[in-house]
């Protein structure tokens, strides 16, 4: 949040939709206190803060968004659209696209979401992304990557039995950016296979009942 009170504070500006990454029950506080000790508005009770929590955010959703942002202030100058959920359909963000792009003047979106990768690239290059976890998930992916098959299997397991997508893509995230990181360019020409098989896997999770067991057995087997 720091970031977004430095801009404010010395530019007097908000970007027209952010992507605030982190748990919600932390990140939601920290904006609502933000919009009202820093922005000056009424965080309760105010028409021109709307702010919404769901589990998946699906097309009706993104419809509905659509819709209500046309409405015109009604007590200030600004609106503010506080949207936090754990999964986004692929459909509902491309409803959102044109939101993103062209924006109603002096609207304000903030998204707040546990990892940036469960975002499409064309939605995600629309948001200002700002990181607000505490601490990165899955900080020892060198000691899974040299593991036995059996032991990256027992890695990911929780995952797999809770069959959470969101932490399954955030998964996929962090490991692709890992080997980007720790590869020189002859290890990055041989990982070519296996981060087109990262990109399709998190493809797949996207869908509205992917298998999140068969996706992460084949990664965790083939890297």
């Amino acid at each position: 949040m720091n970031e977004l009170v430095l801009i404010w504070k010395n530019l007097n500006f908000l970007h027209h939709a952010y992507a605030l990454v982190g748990r919600r029950e932390r990140v939601l506080p920290e904006l609502l206190s933000f919009m009202q000790k820093e922005i000056g508005i009424t965080v309760r009770g105010n028409p021109d803060l709307w702010v919404s929590e769901h589990e998946t955010f699906g097309i009706d959703d993104g419809r509905i968004l659509k819709e209500i942002q046309y409405l015109k202030p009604a007590a200030g100058e600004r609106k503010f659209f506080v949207i936090s959920f754990d999964f986004i359909t692929s459909e509902a963000q491309n409803a959102l696209l044109k939101v993103f792009e062209e924006p109603v003047g002096k609207t304000h979106f903030f998204l707040i979401i546990p990892t940036e990768e469960i975002l499409l690239p064309t939605l995600r290059s629309r948001l200002s992304v700002i990181d607000m976890r505490e601490a990165r998930e899955f900080e020892d992916l060198g000691k899974f990557l040299t593991s036995s098959p059996a032991e990256r299997l027992s890695y990911i397991q929780r995952i797999i039995e809770e069959k959470d997508k969101t932490r399954a893509i955030a998964f996929l995230g962090s490991l692709e950016r890992y080997l980007h990181k720790d590869a020189n360019t002859k290890l990055l020409v041989e990982y070519a296979g296996v981060f087109e098989e990262i990109i399709r896997a998190r493809s797949y999770l996207r869908d509205r009942s992917p298998s999140v067991k068969m996706l992460l057995d084949h990664i965790a087997l083939i890297v």
